[in-house]
């Protein structure tokens, strides 16, 4: 009853804060550090250090002190990484004030050609002496060092073939994070069949070191904790606080619940995590755990409840070609709405035009009316119909998400919000699509997930949006971006002006417009994670103004070792203006909170700028209140 006990004692401080306006993220940040696992590339390759486990990490967390000239460096080492799908064009930019429409150039660039031959570089190849020659050569020089510049040269050469297989197979991909580090990498894991039962279960990223206990599970009734994490499935989870200690549940390695039901005759809990996990968009979390579980097309249908799960994964992340086909077979054994589907949507992803057609014809409006979106995407997608018009309360399939991946021209920018991760990290690297939009991806990709390489992705997609040079370094560039209707655009311009800007305290302000406009929009954590050091403004005396705000984001994203290092800014100031002194003792008792280091002085200087006949005031206190009986 661990977990069921946990949960309720989580809920009911949530409710308590909900239901008195309080933002939880703010008041109790959780750090992106001890949440995530790494990002493995788009067809399952491995970082070149994964096997660095003296120094991995669970992420690469977010350098505060990383100055403007490194973040640029960033970008040009990882420019490889960032894969950019050449599709026709499907839309043209809308023009702005000072954004100048492009001419798909990028996808204009011409690939680099791999040698036809290239695989078939090895050491049989390299040219052969005659035994006579090298009798003599043995005879001439005697040298003990021969056998070891051959083994060399053989090592050379099947480095050089496996480099040039790399590329071909998989591409570049320099941009990754590290494992966790007691991980085995992915090609020393087993296949599952030489997996227990239990192993497949219980598979994780994270250790009882940085995630739950391994037992958190093990004393709680299967029922009862599936019931727990479908209900996690079916309602959207706002509170991004919420979202991130169940995704770190979810990816946990711990023992499984109990249960007295067959296995045949009981859903995998693997299958269930995962569910879980597909419902808030982690995708590329649910990929990774199927990975190290080693799930293939040919042992998927071992366990209940994973080949569903598994085919959904794939088509998400691109693998048609291999998941088809088993669809395909699975649907001649399995009875139910997914795979039929499903088997509609392989035979658009896969070109069976005829095969659609007939499978179109066939099915009952019953079906249709199920699945209204589907069927929708599937005739707009074959030019059959308008891009489709999503509900308010619309939520997004694999299915769905499969087919706007295939076909981007239907995706609008209210779509956006409602993809996982994969799908819009291939939607931002997609150079035919619309800057604006794959803008859109990469903050949305930045405000609901907490990958490090996406905010560098989006620091480059903003560098790459062109506008007019003379409107970048005007003095005036935040009335061009209050005048910009699209805020993907506008922030993009505020980002560029602020490395242009002059003085640390004029980039500041920039920067700060960018912040505003990323609020408005309500992008809090895509505000935060612009942190001030990606644009060269570093913790001074003379920003004090600043801090505040640096402050306060940074706790909202569980980065404290970067809001001390703005604190002391305010802490050692002597010379601050009343404003700023009032600013400072409300953020006393924050900073003393989340640094276990709470003193009567603090609350003392904190209580006196609470009146409790102001509504507000006294909800801020409630709220606090609550928080430190809870902890």
């Amino acid at each position: 009853m661990r977990i069921a006990y946990s949960f309720v004692v989580l809920s009911f401080v949530i409710s308590i804060a909900q239901a008195q306006e309080v933002d939880f993220d703010k008041e109790f940040p959780l750090s992106d550090e001890e949440l995530y696992a790494p990002l493995i590339g788009e067809n399952g390759e491995l970082p070149s250090d994964y096997n660095d486990t003296q120094n991995a990490n669970v992420i690469n967390a977010p350098n505060t002190q990383q100055s403007d000239d490194a973040f640029e460096r960033f970008y040009q080492q990882n420019a490889d990484a960032i894969q950019e799908v050449t599709e026709p064009v499907y839309g043209e930019p809308s023009e702005a004030l000072g954004y100048v429409p492009q001419n798909n150039a990028e996808a204009e660039q011409t690939p680099v050609e791999i040698p036809k031959n290239a695989k078939s570089i090895s050491v049989n190849s390299l040219p052969k002496t005659s035994d006579a020659e090298n009798a003599q050569s043995q005879a001439e020089s005697q040298n003990e060092n021969s056998a070891q510049q051959l083994n060399d040269l053989e090592r050379s050469v099947e480095s050089m073939e496996m480099t040039i297989e790399s590329i071909i197979n998989r591409g570049l991909s320099n941009n990754k994070p590290v494992e966790d580090r007691e991980a085995k990498p992915l090609n020393e894991i087993p296949e599952l069949t030489n997996k227990s039962s239990e192993d497949v279960k219980s598979v994780g990223i994270l250790s009882s070191e940085n995630g739950f206990r391994s037992d958190v599970f093990s004393t709680t009734p299967y029922n009862e904790a599936r019931e727990l994490l479908m209900s996690v499935a079916e309602n959207k989870l706002n509170n991004r606080t919420f979202k991130n200690i169940i995704t770190r549940l979810l990816v946990t390695q711990a023992e499984p619940p109990v249960s007295n039901v067959p296995e045949e005759e009981q859903e995998n809990w693997l299958a269930v995590r995962i569910q879980a996990l597909q419902s808030i968009g982690e995708y590329q979390q649910s990929q990774t755990l199927l990975a190290k579980a080693g799930i293939q097309p040919t042992n998927v249908s071992q366990y209940l409840g994973l080949p569903q799960v598994w085919v959904k994964n794939e088509l998400v992340t691109g693998n048609a070609d291999t998941t088809c086909p088993f669809v395909r077979n699975n649907i001649l054994n399995a009875d139910g709405i997914f795979w039929r589907k499903a088997l509609l949507t392989c035979q658009l992803l896969t070109g069976d035009e005829k095969g659609l057609e007939l499978s179109l014809n066939m099915v009952d409006e019953k079906s249709r009316r199920a699945d209204p979106l589907l069927f929708s995407l599937l005739d707009a997608a074959q030019g059959n119909a308008e891009t489709p018009i999503l509900r308010p309360d619309q939520k997004l399939s694999a299915l769905h998400t499969s087919i706007y991946i295939f076909a981007p021209d239907l995706i609008t920018p209210n779509v956006v919000d409602l993809m996982p991760d994969i799908a819009l990290r291939k939607i931002a690297k997609n150079v035919a699509l619309d800057m604006s939009l794959r803008i859109q991806s990469a903050e949305s990709l930045v405000q609901r997930f907490n990958f490090i390489d996406d905010v560098a992705l989006l620091g480059l997609l903003y560098d790459k949006a062109q506008f007019d040079e003379k409107i970048v370094k005007s003095p005036g560039v935040e009335r061009f971006a209050d005048a910009e209707i699209d805020g993907s655009i506008a922030r993009a311009l505020l980002w560029q002006a602020s490395k242009f800007s002059g003085l640390p305290s004029t980039r500041a302000l920039t920067l700060k417009a960018l912040w505003d406009r990323a609020l408005k929009d309500n992008l809090d954590y895509l505000a935060a994670r612009l942190i001030p050091e990606l644009r060269g403004i570093q913790a001074d005396s003379n920003l004090a103004w600043l801090a505040p705000q640096v402050i306060r984001q940074s706790l909202l994203v569980g980065d404290i070792e970067h809001a001390k290092k703005w604190w002391s800014v305010l802490e050692k100031n002597r010379s601050l203006s009343r404003e700023l002194l009032l600013k400072k003792d409300k953020l006393s008792i924050l900073m003393a909170f989340t640094t276990n280091n709470l003193s009567k002085k603090d609350l003392d200087a904190w209580l006196k700028h609470i009146s409790l006949s102001d509504e507000t005031n006294r909800k801020e206190l409630e709220s606090y209140l609550t928080l430190f009986e809870a902890s």
